[in-house]
């Protein structure tokens, strides 16, 4: 380990000992010259700290050196591992973070960011450990072929005990660390204002650009009372305004002391008992002619888990996003994927572009073309691939609001 991580280590884990106080008296005070985008950090804390020393932004202080900036992209939370070490991980490297000035790091908001506070927000730690105990058994009874009517019975018995936990599927696997202290980070990043759904950039050529989490369609647009938008910072606003009024209303029933999910409706419905999420945090592209295409998600159609880009991706925005990652994108992009792409088994920064007509997928960051939707997918697959191989996402910089 080196002495940056170390230092990096230490800091955080001071962080864990004390409430949040909104930014770090001793970050960095140069401003950022150099910004890069990170994609989805659901990966050990000490990984994300090596890619970070890795491209030179770890400073011996174990803060970002003077003079980076950093956007997170969003899932801080949730990988395959020891739920209690992943937990305890992904909520040390959230509070890093978030340690920092927001205006040396911004953090938008993902699905496993917010579930904590939305399909999770009821549960306590020992329901939780209950549901998951039975979650995983439920796993276990489906991997055995005999098992069939043994899998019926716990799932009957998971939604009536443990509803309004949306599958069995969440619990073991998708959010296998949930816990009360991380629903209370979660809570204080989003009252502060830390957290957000939309910001606006400049690419490195300097043309306008939104990040995401999941990238915004012109469903998004339309119930934002804004369809025909295209300029990044009208779109960061719009959803800046909306965030922040429904962050409003659920405070006023957690300081009370409710445990009222965080309601995005329209533009993202978090799960149910029985019927996953979907929309704006959880959509995805999709080739409905690829063997694994087709519009999935909850019966509610208007929130779909995937999407066809030629007819709902905004042409004339440039976006960046996490949430989809290369392996996934090879199977449900079919025909779309450039042999560049097929190439590549995981990670790797990613261009998805369409004209309204075609729609090409390939392997690195291309200039938007005047008239598409170009979308860059920073999602590199952290915690598959070596840390050496992990690409950050270069950008001009945020456009900040005073």
């Amino acid at each position: 380990m080196t002495s940056s991580i170390a230092a990096a280590q230490a800091r955080a884990g001071g962080l864990l000992e004390r409430p949040w106080a909104g930014r770090d008296p001793e970050a960095p005070a140069a401003s950022p010259v150099r910004w890069f985008g990170m994609g989805d950090p659901q990966a050990p804390f000490q990984k994300v700290l090596g890619v970070l020393e890795h491209h030179g932004l770890l400073g011996e202080d174990g803060w970002l050196v003077p003079g980076a900036g950093l956007l997170s992209i969003g899932d801080h939370f949730d990988w395959a591992g020891d739920a209690a070490e992943v937990g305890r991980s992904g909520e040390t490297c959230l509070r890093w973070l978030a340690g920092h000035d927001p205006r040396h790091v911004v953090l938008i908001a993902g699905n496993h960011d917010l579930n904590r506070v939305q399909e999770f927000a009821g549960e306590s730690d020992a329901r939780f450990a209950e549901a998951r105990a039975l979650a995983v058994r439920i796993e276990s009874a489906r991997r055995d072929a005999a098992g069939g009517e043994s899998v019926r019975a716990l799932e009957e018995e998971f939604h009536r005990r443990f509803a309004p936990i949306p599958t069995p599927g969440l619990a073991a696997r998708d959010c296998l660390s949930w816990s009360e202290r991380q629903r209370a980070l979660v809570r204080r990043l989003l009252t502060g204002g830390r957290f957000l759904l939309g910001c606006a950039a400049r690419a490195e050529d300097g043309t306008p650009l939104l990040f995401t989490h999941a990238s915004i369609t012109t469903r998004e647009l339309e119930l934002l009372g804004i369809a025909g938008e295209r300029g990044a910072r009208a779109i960061a606003a719009a959803l800046r305004a909306f965030f922040s009024e429904r962050i409003a209303a659920a405070d006023s029933e957690w300081r009370a002391g409710a445990l009222t999910p965080l309601n995005l409706a329209p533009i993202h419905y978090h799960g149910q008992s029985g019927q996953e999420g979907g929309g704006f945090l959880y959509h995805r592209p999709m080739n409905p002619e690829s063997p694994h295409g087709g519009i999935s998600g909850p019966a509610r159609r208007e929130a779909a888990r995937r999407y066809d880009p030629r007819s709902v991706l905004p042409r004339g925005l440039l976006q960046a996003c996490g949430h989809s990652a290369h392996r996934k994108c090879l199977r449900v992009l079919g025909d779309w994927t450039t042999e560049s792409a097929r190439a590549r088994a995981r990670g790797g920064l990613r261009t998805l572009r369409t004209d309204g007509r075609s729609v090409t997928y390939d392997m690195g960051v291309h200039t938007a073309v005047e008239g598409e939707a170009t979308l860059h997918m920073i999602d590199g697959e952290m915690g598959a691939v070596e840390t050496e191989t992990y690409a950050l996402y270069p950008f001009a910089g945020p456009v900040f609001e005073d």
